[in-house]
């Protein structure tokens, strides 16, 4: 079939589809464990550990990434950063999830 060729599945290099947001990816993964640690299929002693390495994951975010952030922000020059993402965008859309 035509629509199952490789080159309708390629994505160019230069599109945002290309890239994965570091932040949004960091929040998604530690939504995944901490979903572990709310299950209670999951053995207790399993779900302690986890909860701990929650805490590590967010502390780690809020002081490395959303730190990181905030100074791309104060320096204001976002059009002449190498990211896809805007640091505005991303810091408001952290907030909000």
């Amino acid at each position: 079939m035509e629509i199952f060729k490789e080159e309708n599945f390629r994505i160019p290099l230069d599109s945002p589809d290309a890239f994965i947001n570091r932040e949004m990816s960091w929040l998604c993964f530690a939504r995944r464990v901490l979903n572990l640690a709310e299950d209670p299929e999951v053995p207790l002693m399993e779900r302690v550990k986890f909860a701990g390495i929650m805490g590590m994951i967010y502390d780690e975010f809020a002081m490395k990434r959303l730190g990181g952030l905030r100074r791309l922000i104060q320096k204001k020059n976002n059009d002449s950063l190498r990211t896809v993402s805007n640091p505005l965008k991303s810091f408001s859309y952290v907030g909000r999830n």
